[in-house]
């Protein structure tokens, strides 16, 4: 007969706990690209393993927030997990993300050295370049 749910949870959740998602070698080289500006995807594809894998060990944080949501939903209560806390977006922000662009900075780069998101980044770009031109 085949596994019941409760076993296949089990065994997956055993399995999970016991493998570890990347090796300290790994881990390492995953930071090193990051710190370079790589992105999540293109740091999975050069280790050659899933992107979350990558953005979980290297945020392992948000690993915590997201399992203990989910426990939360199976359960059926709320989760006492903080939210994120989004800083506002100012003038000064915006006129060095543009001001950066100007200069032929890489996206990452310029995201890095704002301490935004990359999509943050895009956003700006595509917001604020139409009403310049």
């Amino acid at each position: 007969p085949p596994p019941s749910l409760r076993e296949r949870h089990n065994y997956c959740r055993s399995t999970i706990e016991l493998t570890m998602p990347l090796s300290p070698e790994l881990l390492d080289e995953a930071k090193k690209l990051r710190e370079q500006g790589v992105n999540y995807a293109e740091i999975a594809r050069r280790l050659g393993v899933p992107k979350t894998t990558v953005y979980y060990a290297l945020n392992p944080d948000r690993r915590r927030a997201h399992a203990a949501r989910w426990r939360a939903k199976i359960k059926g209560v709320e989760a006492a997990v903080e939210a994120r806390r989004y800083r506002r977006l100012t003038d000064e922000d915006i006129r060095s993300i543009l001001e950066l662009h100007a200069r032929g900075e890489s996206i990452s780069s310029i995201a890095k050295s704002v301490g935004r998101s990359t999509s943050l980044v895009y956003y700006v770009l595509r917001r604020f370049k139409a009403r310049q031109q």
